[in-house]
């Protein structure tokens, strides 16, 4: 089993305790964190092996492996996993189970009112109309973390899954299905909150588009990173915001009214205004008091 960060610092104490009494108290409290670490029994199946490992067992990645192994499933080099919303209720429990086990090389299991799918990484194989046709059908919405070479790290990229869940209720309401990948900025944000002045790296003139967002109620700093996240792409913009395309060309054509002095054929102005439309689009989130922590950030 490996140590985890809290149960190896209070080794590191117990090996400069001055007195029997400290060092009779911190080996009560690592005995302690222990046994919130280590699983009352081995686990019987693969379901079982994922939860308890989420729950913070230590398992090496090879005895994950072995573990899938022996027990008959298919073992992925590369897992991403792709976590649901909790259901609104357990009547569709079964046709959704029916449905996780049809999509192949991949394992599911529940964790915390949650499903958790792990699909094998390919840019070819993701299930992703087979998941979206099961989202819309149940109303569910689930989120997918970054590719997981090292099982032993599940935890990790499941907490990255949770995050992009918490960021879609406010900033990807109508979508169902989003990757980490999409919110990699706005969860560096969240993580700086408390130690940068957002203020200092915004564009004035994208401020000013902000405020001119908040007082007419328009979505232009949504429309133009959405338009540069997409290189550009008029078709593709109006695809992700479900709108029209002549929508699209006129928000953009508002932008670049209200943005006079942006030269966006330069890459770094272009990158500043980016960070700037980030900025706003984490003020948004922020506003919304949808701000939390996941129930694995301390794996994170």
């Amino acid at each position: 089993m490996k140590l985890t960060p809290q149960q190896r610092d209070l080794l590191s104490q117990l090996s400069q305790a001055e007195d029997t009494a400290e060092a009779s108290a911190l080996i009560e409290a690592f005995l302690s964190e222990s046994k919130g670490t280590a699983p009352d029994r081995r686990p019987s199946t693969v379901q079982e092996l994922f939860c308890d490992l989420l729950s913070g067992s230590g398992y090496s990645d090879a005895e994950i492996r072995d573990f899938i192994v022996r027990h008959g499933e298919y073992a992925a080099g590369i897992y991403v996993p792709v976590v649901f919303t909790e259901l609104p209720n357990d009547g569709a429990k079964a046709e959704i189970e029916q449905m996780l086990a049809t999509i192949p090389k991949s394992i599911w299991f529940l964790f915390e009112s949650r499903y958790v799918l792990l699909t094998e990484f390919s840019h070819t194989a993701f299930p992703a109309d087979q998941l979206l046709g099961l989202l819309k059908a149940h109303d569910l919405r689930a989120a997918a973390g970054r590719p997981c070479g090292d099982l032993s790290r599940l935890p990790v990229f499941v907490g990255q899954a949770l995050d992009t869940l918490r960021y879609m209720r406010v900033l990807k309401k109508d979508v169902r299905i989003c990757s980490y990948d999409q919110f990699t900025m706005i969860r560096l944000l969240d993580g700086l909150k408390d130690d940068v002045d957002f203020g200092n790296f915004q564009i004035e003139d994208v401020r000013a588009l902000q405020t001119y967002d908040q007082e007419n109620g328009t979505e232009l700093c949504a429309t133009l990173l959405c338009y540069l996240e997409n290189s550009k792409s008029t078709s593709r913009t109006a695809k992700e915001m479900h709108i029209h395309r002549n929508s699209v060309y006129y928000r953009i054509n508002k932008c670049m009214e209200l943005l006079p002095d942006i030269d966006f054929e330069n890459g770094t102005m272009t990158f500043l205004v980016m960070l700037s439309l980030y900025i706003a689009q984490y003020d948004f989130f922020i506003s919304q008091k949808e701000y939390g922590t996941t129930k694995l950030c301390h794996l994170v």
